[in-house]
């Protein structure tokens, strides 16, 4: 059948019977009739949002992907399979950080696992490529967190979160890195891996959640803001000043040039600046004072701070000055 009208009925007798446990099975001129009702009436971005919930207590999440990587209602299936790959893992890991698991590698312990597997159920729509993922059925022990609403499981948690970065991300809210702080290096990791499959492969996603206890939530990930969660991720600070080590130098080697250590008992490595023109062999095992630029790098998502000592100036210690307290150590 061709006509709009009867396109439209059929969808619309089809949705009908979705959440019907005692539905009578479709015959194929009814899949039929439904297939060509979906391609002309589901696929348009701006009504992609109203399909149905599934029964309250299954969590959900509706992942479309579009863009200039997908061809009419089709994708390769190695993109297909990255993405949903690198979401199913985003929604584990901030699983383990609710869970208060953060790691930075290693595998995902199994109860946080098994609480925030999602199955996969395809549909198709011109233009995009829609995946149904959906929760476990049955309740799992201990899922359920402490001061959330009723309902609401470990799984729900992770995706708030994750769609609240992507808000972020979107706005260009100033907050975007604290929450990558809070939720721990390896969430930043994952996300990193989504923003760089969205770019390089022109990728964009919408997605869709449907919590335990019936409520939607909803989040994208365009270009814009995949560029903008990377350059959060990525972007160290750094931060240098002129300080003055006082020490003995104890190591004057290939594999570790210059070890100073310290009035304090600690081991400091320099880095010869450029501008560093003496034979560091003249001070080994002397006492020395060391002028030194110190570089300290600040990682913008786990908040540790690396420090370079570049090393300007060595002249051998005799005692002669105190250096402040502050330029004892690092």
């Amino acid at each position: 059948m061709t006509d709009q009208r009867t396109k439209a009925d059929a969808l619309a007798a089809f949705l009908s019977l979705e959440n019907k446990d005692d539905a009578a099975p479709l015959s194929a001129a009814e899949l039929n009739q439904f297939a060509l009702a979906s391609l002309s009436q589901g696929g348009a971005p701006s009504d992609w949002h109203e399909r149905r919930v599934v029964s309250p207590g299954v969590p959900r999440l509706d992942l479309r992907l579009h863009g200039k990587a997908i061809d009419g209602h089709s994708a390769p299936v190695r993109l297909a399979t990255r993405a949903l790959t690198i979401v199913q893992d985003l929604v584990s890991v901030v699983g383990m950080a609710h869970r208060n698991k953060k790691s930075l590698s290693g595998a995902i312990p199994k109860d946080i696992l098994q609480a925030t597997e999602l199955n996969l159920n395809p549909a198709a729509t011109p233009g995009s490529l829609i995946f149904e993922l959906r929760g476990n059925l049955a309740p799992i022990n201990g899922d359920e967190i402490p001061g959330a609403d009723p309902g609401v499981t470990l799984a729900d948690l992770a995706a708030a979160d994750i769609f609240r970065l992507l808000d972020a991300a979107d706005s260009g809210d100033d907050g975007l890195m604290l929450d990558l702080q809070r939720l721990g290096p390896r969430v930043a990791t994952h996300f990193r891996r989504l923003c760089a499959l969205t770019l390089s492969e022109s990728l964009l996603l919408d997605m869709r959640w449907q919590q335990g206890n019936g409520a939607m939530i909803f989040g994208q990930l365009a270009e814009a803001s995949a560029g903008e969660m990377e350059r959060v991720i990525t972007k160290s600070k750094f931060t240098s000043e002129r300080i003055t080590l006082r020490g003995h130098m104890i190591t004057i080697s290939t594999e570790d040039k210059l070890v100073l250590r310290d009035q304090s008992g600690n081991r400091v490595r320099l880095v010869e600046a450029e501008s560093f023109d003496q034979d560091p062999a003249n001070f080994y095992d002397k006492d020395v004072v060391a002028e030194v630029d110190l570089e300290v790098e600040e990682h913008p998502t786990t908040g540790r701070d690396r420090p370079v000592h570049h090393l300007v100036r060595l002249t051998l210690d005799d005692g002669s000055s105190t250096p402040r307290p502050e330029q004892l150590s690092i």
